[in-house]
């Protein structure tokens, strides 16, 4: 079956960077995701910034421009608030937000955009149960109670996961009221919201709520 066309970007969007062979726009995330960390670090260490820039293998080694950028920031309150304010400036100015076939800078679009976002409600019909369990599925199975626990202590052994999270995982598989979870309300925000039930316009998911 043939696709169509992909529907018009609406919402927040990353940056263009560039255009394709056929002209058309290109939004990289690797190229905008190392401009926002050389605008941040640049507020205070321009080499640091250079580095940044200069990486080329940056799929592999990004991680030793965020520990720099980490050092860089530790260096005193004032450097951390500079940091962090260089890099939430060059996202604001950057990133664009399009509605209706206008682009605004984020910035922008928050200033002259109002009233505009709306959220959906979804509430189940199905009688609470009288005994909560936490099921995990894996590997064609569910697992829960003795299995479960099997299963994560094998995963700890296996360095499939810290201590910390196996020991967090069975702290909650052992504390039946913390499973009822119908007086809260969770928020999802950005790609996580492609996992509620809700139909997001665009390509660029913003926000939906859930119950």
């Amino acid at each position: 079956m043939k696709r169509g066309p992909p529907p018009p970007i609406e919402g927040l969007s990353w940056p263009v960077t560039g255009t394709d062979e056929e002209g058309k726009e290109v939004r990289s995330t690797q190229i905008t995701g190392k401009e926002i960390l050389a605008a941040a670090v640049g507020a205070v260490d321009e080499t640091a910034a250079k580095a940044v820039r200069d990486e080329r293998g940056w799929r592999f080694k990004y991680r030793k421009h965020f520990v720099k950028s980490v050092e860089v920031s530790a260096r005193s309150p004032d450097a951390a608030l500079k940091v962090a304010a260089a890099g939430l400036d060059y996202m604001y100015d950057k990133f664009e937000f399009i509605r209706d076939g206008k682009k605004y800078s984020l910035r922008d679009a928050l200033s002259q955009i109002t009233g505009s976002f709306s959220t959906g409600f979804v509430k189940g019909t199905k009688p609470k149960p009288t005994k909560y369990e936490l099921e995990v599925p894996y590997n064609g199975q569910v697992l829960k109670g003795d299995s479960l626990q099997r299963q994560i202590d094998k995963w700890v052994r296996q360095g499939v996961c810290e201590l910390s999270c196996g020991a967090a995982i069975s702290q909650v598989a052992n504390s039946e009221p913390w499973l009822d979870l119908s007086d809260r309300y969770f928020v999802l925000l950005g790609a996580g919201a492609a996992m509620g039930p809700f139909q997001v316009p665009g390509r660029c998911p913003l926000a939906a709520a859930h119950r």
